[in-house]
């Protein structure tokens, strides 16, 4: 069976070690509590990064049947934590104040999203595919920042 997977492995110069996640394609994410460790669903096309303790996260990308996530995650010792979004599909955006940041603020899914980190350790997220406000999908030009 081919789809989406959730596995993470880490190449140490001479061989692969398997760190996370399972051997099959297609499986949901476990989602225990924002805060807490989980597992994030198999998907393609997510946007990724390292941070500066050389952390791994993760943001959004489109999973079974084209679902699309908006959903957060870190990669910290040896354990997925889930850091914000929703736990459902095909998330609207909530856009508060622009320059504001706020609890209830968050991107809308999407895949296909530039990031980067700028020297303040922020996450910067621009763009990609996915929800805003509407139905169906578009292309987007939002730009957001979130500081961990």
């Amino acid at each position: 069976v081919t789809g989406p997977l959730n596995d993470l492995w880490e190449f140490n110069g001479t061989q692969w070690e398997w760190e996370s996640g399972t051997n099959l394609a297609n499986q949901g994410g476990i989602y225990n509590g924002q805060g807490s460790a989980g597992t994030p669903g198999g998907r393609l096309f997510s946007s990724g990064w390292i941070d500066k303790s050389n952390n791994i996260w993760i943001f959004g990308g489109e999973g079974v049947g084209d679902a699309t996530f908006n959903d957060l995650w870190e990669f910290t010792g040896g354990n997925w934590i889930w850091m914000n979004g929703a736990d459902v599909d095909n998330q609207f955006g909530v856009y508060g104040t622009k320059t504001i940041g706020a609890t209830g603020n968050t991107p809308g899914a999407r895949e296909l999203a530039p990031t980067w980190i700028d020297n303040s350790g922020n996450l910067w997220l621009f763009g990609g595919f996915g929800y805003a406000t509407q139905n169906p999908p578009f292309y987007l030009n939002d730009l957001w920042e979130y500081q961990p």
